[in-house]
């Protein structure tokens, strides 16, 4: 949720310092700043209140700067926070609709004619859906995207960069709240320069030429002009004055630093001697106050680069909505399919075991194919079961409070509030979860006890000890025991805490779901005598794996009749 007194608070610390006053101020929307929010106009939407640019910009805009030589650079603001904005979680992915993206497409035309066009926003485009051709396409009329929101994937990605296949940049940012971090951005004969550092660490050094090879953008910048220079150029940021410089490039000193104004300083090169391949530039600096810092990176003249980190171009490049469905479409098939074959087709199995790792694999597998078919030959099990996996690829997950005071319906697909239709995203993600946790281990767990309801009514299971019995009831139901376990702590710490008790009630995907695994368990234990299993496929198998050594060689497969 949102906490208008923080609003307050960064509108007055704006005012306060006068930094507007000072400087050109872009903010920009990000999920955090859309929770709960039901339309753009709302008194809820804080942005608009109490931002630089929301008073004037309700969503994506555009800013112009000139400088004195002339040249012209245009900041476009992504904004893909969903219309409505939805409570957490479900508003963690992006969404541009077709009005915005159509503005979008007019602030690209309009900056046709600038030296760079820099996009900054809050979603990775990994994490934002938009209408065709896309706002990767989009993007690649610019030279980088600047954003945020995966910030490093709690440390396992500190340095989140990757090139795009259209040419452009995207740079993800460590977050400012606990990380604080923050990013030094410069342009410098039209090539673009950056450093992302701590706002404890002094002085901040950047290197503008030559630039972090990393970092080349070929389509988009003049990088030749880095071998036609005469000077390394670097700017350098402390508390206190800048008292000592050195650059060193391949472990060698380039020669005595000089200050040229404000923050610049430069050393004469000679840019043919590293004509080839990569090279590293080294700089360290110290201030009057003792601060001390240095910093080092690859760069070429060539134009050869270093390759981006393998996990960083996973997280950016790919397409995070089509890998969660795509992850869905797997489990469900394998919740699913299992049965409708088990339940289609009778399976009779017969095999040789030539050796004793032969029988035990083809003992374990011929189990699990008798499991199945127990579940199949079981209509108050199988039938159930199947329902429920229908019903959560189709059916609605929840009822619940979506927005405060607002009813709606979630399913796989979307949410459903205020008479508006939020594509699904990250719900495909948690139903491939749910399938995982739930689904699966539950439908092999009724299998296998279908397997020791078949065991005990022809008394082919050892008994135990009475004294053993909790260690065998345990080693036998525990699965159970987790599954449910998580599936409550899931609906109360999620669709509870999120959305409301209505959302705890009218839960078919996790609270109906505790409820109906205990029902499909009495089942599966207590109702073999009873007629809930047939005297089909599964008990052939069950008696035919009693003694393996009785099998023919043959293996079919008939329908049933």
């Amino acid at each position: 949720m949102q906490f208008v007194n923080e609003w307050k608070q960064y509108d007055r610390i704006l005012r306060e310092s006068e930094v507007l006053e000072k400087t050109v101020w872009l903010d920009t929307r990000g999920n955090h700043d859309a929770f709960d929010v039901p339309s753009l106009t709302s008194n809820k939407n804080y942005f608009r209140m109490y931002s630089a640019k929301g008073k004037q910009h309700l969503l994506s805009y555009r800013y112009h700067h000139r400088t004195s030589d002339g040249d012209s650079f245009s900041f476009i603001s992504i904004d893909a926070c969903p219309n409505p904005g939805p409570k957490r979680p479900f508003n963690f992915f992006g969404l541009i609709g077709e009005p915005e993206f159509n503005n979008l497409k007019n602030l690209v035309e309009e900056s046709v004619d600038s030296n760079h066009t820099i996009f900054f926003g809050h979603y990775p485009t990994s994490t934002i859906g938009s209408p065709h051709p896309g706002i990767r396409q989009l993007l690649s009329h610019g030279a980088v995207y600047l954003c945020g929101h995966l910030h490093t994937m709690a440390g396992m990605v500190p340095n989140m960069y990757a090139l795009q296949q259209l040419g452009y940049l995207e740079l993800e940012l460590a977050d400012w709240k606990d990380s604080r971090f923050y990013r030094l951005f410069a342009v410098d004969h039209d090539i673009i320069s950056l450093v992302d550092t701590n706002f404890e660490q002094w002085p901040v050094i950047l290197v503008t030429n030559p630039k972090n090879a990393l970092f080349h953008v070929p389509d988009q910048e003049p990088t030749q002009r880095i071998g036609k220079s005469t000077h390394i150029r670097l700017l350098l940021f402390s508390k206190g004055p800048i008292e000592g410089v050195s650059v060193e490039v391949d472990g060698v000193s380039a020669g005595r630093v000089k200050h040229v104004d404000g923050p610049l300083y430069v050393v004469p090169w000679q840019p043919m001697l590293y004509s080839q391949g990569l090279h590293v530039i080294r700089v360290s600096a110290e201030d009057s106050l003792g601060f001390q810092n240095e910093v080092s990176h690859y760069f070429s003249v060539d134009g050869s680069r270093p390759s981006f980190g393998v996990t960083s171009r996973f997280f950016l490049m790919s397409d995070h909505t089509k890998l969660f469905r795509t992850t869905f479409a797997i489990f469900y098939g394998f919740a699913v399919l299992p049965l409708l074959i088990a339940k289609v087709f009778q399976i009779r199995v017969q095999a040789v075991f030539s050796s004793r790792m032969t029988g035990c694999l083809l003992r374990f597998l011929l189990s699990w194919i008798r499991r199945f078919c127990l579940i199949g030959s079981a209509p108050k099990v199988f039938y159930p079961l199947l329902v429920y996996n229908i019903c959560l690829a189709v059916g609605p997950w929840f009822v619940g409070e979506i927005l405060e005071g607002e009813i709606g319906f979630c399913f796989l697909f979307g949410i459903f509030v205020m008479g508006k239709y939020i594509p699904g995203t990250l719900t495909y993600l948690y139903g491939a979860l749910q399938l995982i946790m739930f689904n699966i281990p539950l439908t092999l767990y009724l299998g296998r006890c279908l397997d020791l309801s078949l065991s005990a009514s022809k008394q082919t299971r050892p008994s135990c000890p009475s004294r053993l019995w909790p260690l065998t009831w345990l080693l036998d139901h525990c699965c159970f025991v987790v599954i449910v376990l998580l599936q409550f702590y899931l609906a109360i710490s999620g669709f509870y805490r999120a959305y409301g008790l209505l959302a705890l009630v009218l839960c078919p995907m996790r609270t109906w779901a505790v409820v109906l695994a205990f029902y499909l368990r009495k089942q599966a234990l207590h109702k073999v005598h009873g007629g809930c299993v047939g005297s089909s496929s599964g008990t052939e198998l069950a008696q035919k794996q009693q003694n393996p050594a009785q099998a023919s060689s043959q293996m079919s497969c008939d329908s049933a009749e």
